[in-house]
């Protein structure tokens, strides 16, 4: 046994709701059923498919401008007993009479055809009823004795529906949620796994770069220190060799007196002087070179 609209248990107790229950009390007597309706109101659910809620055999389809308008009967038999459901203000019937149906076969559409007004505008609902016998087409609970030939028919459908039907909206969504649940986890483990791996190799990176700083921190002071010493050592260096380069070099004052030497020295000799004549003059004529004096000028 099922609900007379919506696809399932969990679709019909989230988007629909009764408008007027069973049992309210009306200006003819006792409402004998519920008057469903979409939660959007209106005639949201105008055009919405209805359902035979369970197997059964058409006794009657009627469909006349006032009252329940378009409306069927369907007769079903099972472990309840026998029992009438009655769907009304239709439109689009399905089925016709006589004809077998099964539960859940579509039958017709939420219309709002007969009386199904309000302020005088035509609102689409569903009216559901089931009776425990046969009453007529048109009648209804004119007051508590009769309304006892009708049973409470969303508390009725509940108490006979199968657990498979009335879970199995609920169990999909569980079975859904302990997937999603199940590869969440196995994500998460997944990623825990690699944010270790991130981890540790993160940490022996920081450790070798600690390492390396410690190590090199050393070296370059090693390196600034042996800088520094051989850069003195080239200043040491850089300071002897001028003080050298200076000791190779005769003095001006000292270089004068050689001249003045060699002049008096050669006025005096007063003859010719060859180059071949002996190794210390051809010292001599060297040195006079060096110096600038002309050997041809000396020997003359």
């Amino acid at each position: 046994m099922r609900y007379p609209v919506a696809a399932n248990v969990d679709e019909f107790k989230k988007k629909w709701y009764s408008a007027q229950g069973y049992g309210a009390k009306t200006s003819y007597g006792y409402h004998e059923g519920e008057d469903l309706n979409l939660g959007l109101g209106g005639n949201s659910d105008l055009g919405y498919p209805v359902y035979s809620i369970a197997d059964g055999q058409v006794t009657a389809v009627q469909k006349i401008p006032t009252g329940f308008g378009h409306n069927i009967h369907i007769k079903h038999d099972g472990k309840w007993g026998t029992v009438y459901s009655h769907y009304a203000h239709l439109q689009n019937i399905k089925v016709s009479s006589g004809q077998k149906v099964k539960e859940g076969q579509q039958i017709a559409e939420v219309g709002h055809t007969g009386n199904s007004r309000y302020k005088g505008v035509p609102i689409a609902h569903l009216h559901f009823a089931i009776k425990n016998k046969p009453t007529g087409l048109g009648d209804v609970a004119n007051d508590l004795k009769e309304l006892q030939d009708w049973e409470n028919p969303l508390v009725f459908i509940e108490k006979w529906m199968q657990p498979s039907d009335k879970y199995v909206s609920c169990m999909r969504d569980r079975e859904k949620f302990w997937k999603e649940r199940d590869e969440a986890r196995s994500k998460v483990k997944q990623l825990e796994e690699t944010l270790a791996k991130e981890k540790e190799w993160l940490l022996k990176r920081e450790s070798e770069i600690v390492k390396l700083t410690q190590d090199n921190e050393g070296h370059v002071k090693h390196i600034m220190t042996m800088t520094e010493s051989h850069k003195e050592e080239v200043d040491i260096l850089e300071d002897e060799i001028e003080i050298l380069k200076d000791k190779l070099k005769p003095s001006k004052k000292c270089e004068e007196k050689v001249a003045e030497a060699i002049i008096i020295y050669h006025n005096k000799i007063k003859h010719k002087i060859y180059y071949n004549i002996s190794g210390n003059m051809l010292i001599y004529l060297g040195f006079l070179k060096k110096l600038g004096i002309d050997n041809k000028e000396v020997i003359k």
